[in-house]
């Protein structure tokens, strides 16, 4: 028996949300996630709505191909915001990751991808070197720059010199601000 999940999300406060839907998700009906995916898209400025996209994603991967390129414009959006709290940052670059992995080179979101692909690198490169960033941000945003590299090669190329000086300076890092 399929569940309209947007109903039911709908009557209970942010708060369990995400607890809620990991026990829904099960027995979603497609057209429910769909709709669902549209409503969180639209709240995609609150760590909240940012991890129960991760869980949805997680869970269905199908959501992220066949509305990537939707998903690639709200969430790099968010990603470049300016003041975006890095708790936010963490949880839509391992958005970002699981709609990067979910997507083909050579279909419309793997073109917006490569095209927002400069522009993510250099927004990585400088959480990564920010001294203020928490642990855990530079870890999601290293995770989202090898998930970028490795399924877009191409589109890293002109920032590889950019990339390797970072990775060695992190070398040289205290190992507390990375959790590999």
């Amino acid at each position: 028996m399929s569940v309209d999940i947007g109903l039911i999300l709908s009557k209970v406060g942010r708060s369990n949300e995400r607890l809620l839907l990991g026990q829904l998700l099960p027995s979603a009906s497609p057209a429910s996630v769909q709709s669902y995916l549209g409503s969180l898209l639209a709240r995609s400025d609150q760590v909240g709505s940012c991890s129960c996209l991760l869980l949805l994603l997680r869970h269905a991967p199908g959501l992220a191909r066949d509305s990537g390129e939707k998903l690639m414009t709200v969430l790099t959006k968010t990603f470049h915001r300016p003041g975006v709290s890095p708790e936010l940052q963490s949880v839509v670059s391992q958005c970002l990751c699981q709609v990067i992995q979910s997507s083909s080179n050579s279909s419309d979101t793997g073109k917006v991808i490569s095209s927002s692909a400069p522009a993510l690198i250099t927004a990585i490169l400088s959480v990564v070197t920010s001294h203020q960033s928490p642990s855990r941000l530079v870890t999601s945003s290293l995770s989202l720059l090898a998930c970028l590299m490795s399924r877009y090669p191409g589109s890293c190329g002109q920032a590889r010199p950019r990339i390797m000086e970072m990775l060695i300076s992190q070398l040289t890092t205290p190992r507390s601000r990375l959790q590999l």
